[in-house]
């Protein structure tokens, strides 16, 4: 599964919950949370992909967008 991650950083409080559930995607800067990783993140287990689609949803300011890249190819 792949999944677009974007952090609006005009929001983000920087509050730290995202970098501690996923230590390695998200780190915590000065002034707001930024990603680590490329573009689109692909996560394999279904635990994680289903923990990782509910943080957005759990960030308090709603600054992280978590969306689903669907792989069908349209024609």
């Amino acid at each position: 599964m792949k999944y677009r991650i974007e952090i609006d950083k005009d929001v983000c409080i920087a509050c730290g919950l995202c970098e501690h559930q996923f230590p390695n995607y998200f780190k915590i800067g000065r002034s707001h949370a930024e990603y680590l990783g490329s573009q689109p993140l692909t996560v394999e287990d279904e635990v994680t992909a289903e923990r990782l689609a509910c943080l957005g949803q759990e960030c308090p300011t709603s600054a992280l967008l978590i969306a689903f890249v669907s792989s069908t190819v349209l024609r």
